[in-house]
């Protein structure tokens, strides 16, 4: 037996050669090992107070600020009843078993979305941070469009009424601009400011800007918190939306021409079903409106205990965050048909669409109803209900994974390495985290806060006067691409290193009633469905209809380069950390791992020596090195 081998049968620990020759499936096992074995150590996480905590904490993440806002937009740009098709497929077949896996994983592993990935296989940590990055990418723009809504709830409070219903004068240049929709003017002059181009910024919108800084300490002072805060701020904040939007609705569809509206919203424009953006979107929509391949679903489910049941929290997850979803449609398209009827042009004519759709819908419906600016306030209020709840659902994937990460439960800040104190012996991310931890002085709210400062610093190209160029850029590729792509990732992660039968065996009992049907859709349904659509979409997207070309708003070429940095540029993390924890393992084998100075291994409590393994030279030593190789 190698002299790695001996050391190891008789130490009983595992060494880095046998963390290099094992098979796939086989390191990942050993890895959850070690992550139990840390887990015993570990003091107990806090759970959710019921299992209906988690169901509203989750639903709070998954009824967002996108439904009202992105299911009309892009319901509205691919005529209506087409887009439903592909939405309740894609509902069917993927977010369902995306959003049982996610929460399975959660469950299973009681740890972070990054943890869990490295749980899963130690190289593929970076999908793991790819997530939680992405994630934070897209709260940028998120927080964006929320202060938007801050400055509409501002607004609303003044003594003279709702502005874009009195049309103060100072919104009219010219005669052109006063025969338009006096709610477009206002949230195209007034609130937005655009420049000329996208890469015309123009400076920041001051009172954008200022809005914006608010929305990041609400969801910084909210996320700082532990899960106890989160599950209070659900049970506050999530019933509300229905109650308002449920009473629009109703009053949306006494209106006249309303009719006309959810006829077109119902009525499918079978054209588009042709291509495959509208598939691709369909998917996007689905999996951004759950939150799936966002590390949030799996952070919130890490703090359930292991015997409760999931299964029917997915569903119920899934459901009432579509049903929200299609109630907005309707509503939206009631309005858009009074809309219609008022100004006799077709219903797809009424507005322009794009992100303005809901700020250019609503706001004329207000007028429509007996004290316009109590519906005013009530809505844009419901508008930040909705978008903190999710912001912090955002943004806690990261800071709980950096947590995790600089300030392991049960470990110093700086742990101690035995064999090799050289920092270099580190891999990459640990040295990053090492560095953090040092910085933030080793306590989790300062790191928490860190993040937040960060994340709104980074977002300020989003309040200039181009940023509604870089929201609409943002918009189509993040939610698009990203999302999409980690969770095929997730499925096929699962699929091949753990073992789907494995995870389902590891369910509450009543939840492996469909273990088939999640087994098969893990394995083929969704890795199938989504490569085939990706491939596609691609083709469409770069080759024949590039983004920004042929709409109302002509983008220069580099655009689509900046949008498939942001789709998959958190993604080059998975090679890079894959790289790196190889050429770290080979560096300790050479620097004689297996020598005097024994092997270092890379835990998440640590670095520290695992075995010793004799004098390091030989033809035993020689044969391992080349073996590992």
């Amino acid at each position: 037996m190698p002299a790695a081998g001996q050391a190891c049968k008789k130490t009983g620990v595992r060494t880095s050669a046998q963390h290099f020759l094992v098979p796939f499936d086989s390191m990942a096992r050993l890895a959850l090992e070690d992550g139990a074995a840390a887990d015993e150590a570990a003091p107990p996480r806090r759970a959710w107070s019921s299992n209906s905590s988690f169901i509203l904490a989750s639903i709070g993440s998954a009824v967002g600020f996108g439904n009202i806002w992105r299911f009309p937009k892009l319901a509205h740009k691919y005529g209506g009843g087409a887009f439903l098709i592909p939405y309740s497929l894609a509902w069917v077949f993927c977010a369902v078993p995306v959003v049982v896996l996610e929460f399975s994983l959660g469950q299973r592993f009681q740890a972070s979305h990054v943890n869990i990935i490295r749980q899963l296989h130690p190289r593929a940590v970076g999908l793991g941070w790819a997530g939680v990055i992405g994630t934070f990418l897209l709260v940028q723009f998120y927080n964006a469009l929320l202060g938007i809504t801050l400055c509409y709830l501002i607004v609303s409070f003044s003594p003279n009424g709702l502005p874009w219903t009195n049309g103060p004068r100072q919104i009219f240049s010219n005669e052109t601009l006063a025969s338009q929709s006096l709610a477009h003017t206002f949230f195209v002059e007034t609130i937005v400011q655009p420049s000329g181009g996208v890469d015309d910024f123009g400076g920041l919108v001051p009172h954008l800007a200022a809005a914006y800084a608010a929305i990041w300490l609400i969801v910084a002072a909210s996320a700082s918190r532990s899960s106890a805060s989160i599950e209070l701020l659900n049970w506050i904040v999530t019933p509300i939306p229905f109650v308002v939007l449920t009473v629009f609705f109703f009053r949306g569809v006494t209106l006249e021409g309303a009719g006309t509206g959810i006829a077109a919203f119902l009525s499918p424009d079978y054209s588009h079903l042709w291509g495959t953006e509208v598939w691709m979107a369909a998917i996007g929509q689905i999996f951004f409106g759950v939150s799936a391949g966002l590390g949030t679903l799996t952070t919130y489910a890490s703090y359930t205990p292991k015997e409760t049941p999931i299964v029917r929290s997915a569903i119920i997850v899934c459901c009432t965050n579509s049903a929200y979803e299609i109630l907005c449609g309707f509503t939206v398209f009631a309005y858009l048909g009074h809309l219609s009827h008022l100004r006799g042009v077709p219903v797809d004519q009424v507005v322009v669409g794009g992100t303005s759709l809901a700020f250019e819908v609503f706001p004329v419906a207000f007028s429509s109803l007996p004290a316009p600016q109590l519906w005013s306030i009530l809505f844009f209020l419901m508008l930040l209900n909705l978008g903190i709840s999710s912001a912090v659902s955002m943004t806690s994937p990261l800071s709980m994974a950096l947590v995790e990460a600089c300030l392991p439960r049960g470990a110093p800040s700086r742990p101690a390495v035995r064999g090799s104190t050289s920092p270099h012996s580190l891999p990459l991310w640990r040295r990053g985290m090492e560095w953090i931890s040092r910085v933030l002085a080793g306590t989790s709210t300062r790191l928490t806060l860190s993040v937040h400062f960060f994340g709104f610093c980074g977002g300020l190209i989003y309040v200039t006067r181009a940023g509604l160029y870089w929201i609409d850029l943002s918009d189509h590729f993040v939610p698009l691409y990203l999302t999409v792509v980690v969770s095929l990732s997730e499925c096929l992660l699962v699929s091949l290193a753990y073992g789907e039968h494995r995870l389902i065996r590891e369910l509450a009992r009543a939840d492996q009633r469909w273990g088939r049907w999640w087994a098969i859709s893990w394995r083929y349904n969704v890795p199938c469905i989504l490569t085939l659509l990706m491939l596609a979409n691609s083709y469409s997207e770069y080759v024949t209809n590039p983004f920004g070309r042929g709409g109302d708003v002509t983008y220069p070429a580099w655009v689509l380069f900046i949008g498939t940095c942001l789709a998959f540029g958190p993604m080059l993390l998975l090679p890079i950390c894959y790289v790196d924890r190889v050429r770290n393992g080979c560096a300790q084998w050479l620097a004689g791992g297996v020598g005097n100075h024994g092997i270092t291994e890379v835990t998440p409590s640590g670095v520290s020596v695992v075995a010793h393994g004799g004098h390091g030279s030989g033809p035993d030593s020689d044969r391992e090195w080349q073996e590992a190789l």
